[in-house]
């Protein structure tokens, strides 16, 4: 090979790793843009209010099954918070630091988990409407999934609309819708 072919070929590799440089240079560039923009947007969000002092002490939770008695008595609540899981809890916070707690299981129906359709369709949606004895309406749909290593898996997804909660909630705690949260207690 001559010394024109050697430096021709040198000079291609060159252009190569130039080439490669180049683009990694441009996909660090838009990085970089990225992080700034994020950074940005960090720098926007407000410090988050301190918590005031509680008196952990003063702080009493009072279990109510009935759903009717803690109605009434959730009707001054200061903030009502509810999370959804294997139960629907719902925890008032009143004014005199007291925490009122309801809570009712999800899966005492006994449904047969192959009774539940799957899928997003209206009719599993309304076949497997479940009622609990507050009155809160939601669907189950059965899911389905399989591993490369041929496990196949089930369960039931509890389907909900948390603004649909929010709104039954306030309505039926007489509480303004922006005292109602999805969220738990801490202290």
């Amino acid at each position: 090979m001559s010394d024109n072919e050697r430096s021709s070929d040198n000079a291609a590799s060159l252009d190569l790793v130039f080439s490669v440089l180049r683009k990694h240079e441009e996909a660090l560039d838009k990085v970089a843009r990225r992080l700034e923009d994020i950074a940005d947007a960090i720098s926007m969000v407000k410090e988050p209010a301190a918590r005031p002092k509680v008196d952990v002490e003063s702080i009493s939770v009072e279990r109510i099954s009935d759903w009717k008695e803690f109605k009434e008595r959730s009707s001054s609540a200061a903030k009502v918070l509810y999370e959804i899981g294997m139960s629907f809890i719902v925890r008032t916070l009143m004014p005199n630091g007291r925490i009122l707690k309801y809570s009712e299981h999800i899966f005492k129906t006994g449904i047969p988990l192959y009774s539940i359709a799957g899928g997003d369709s209206e009719d599993s949606q309304q076949k497997h409407t479940v009622k609990l004895e507050c009155g809160l309406e939601f669907f189950l749909r059965r899911t389905e999934s399989s591993t490369k290593e041929g496990e196949y898996s089930q369960g039931i997804l509890v389907s909900v609309d948390l603004n649909k909660i929010n709104e039954w909630l306030a309505d039926q705690l007489s509480v303004e819708r922006s005292k109602i949260a999805s969220g738990r207690v801490v202290i």
